[in-house]
Order: structure tokens, then C-alpha cells, then sequence
């Protein structure tokens, strides 16, 4: 590319720029697509093995109650 016309800088920031983007992509999807994609799949989860059991979902965890018992899941990629 060098011997075409092309200098260092402009290929440094194409690649930047690309860099870029997809850390963007990355960080979007991490923060807002997987946590929702996650909750829906404990609910759907949830629903196919038990009819009977109660869940809710709260800023603590997911909180299931099976008859008299109560169980907090505490999900791993949630913030305080």
C-alpha cells in the first residue's frame, strides 16, 4: 500500500476506525442485547421445566419461589 500513494497515518487510522466500530458493536451488545437475551432465557427456562414455580426478576437477581421456598439468583454481568 505504501508504494501505491498510501501513508502510514491514513492506514493507522483506517484501522483505528475500524477498531473502533467494532468495540462499539461489542460494547453495545454486551451491555444491552445479552443481559435481556439472558433474562428471557431463564424466564423461557423456567416456563418449559415448571408450571407451578413463580419467578420474578429484580435488581438483586431473579427470585424463584417453589411452594414454600424462596431462591435468589444473583445473575453474574449485573452492576450494583
Amino acid at each position: 500500500m505504501r508504494v501505491s500513494g498510501v501513508s502510514i497515518t491514513s492506514m493507522a487510522l483506517a484501522l483505528v476506525q475500524i477498531g473502533l466500530a467494532l468495540s462499539l458493536i461489542t460494547f453495545l451488545i454486551g451491555e444491552f442485547v445479552a443481559p435481556a437475551s439472558e433474562q428471557a432465557a431463564q424466564k423461557l427456562r423456567l416456563k418449559a421445566t415448571s408450571s407451578n414455580v413463580i419467578a420474578q426478576a429484580f435488581r438483586s437477581g431473579l427470585w424463584v419461589k417453589d411452594g414454600t421456598n424462596f431462591v435468589n439468583v444473583a445473575g453474574s454481568c449485573r452492576r450494583p
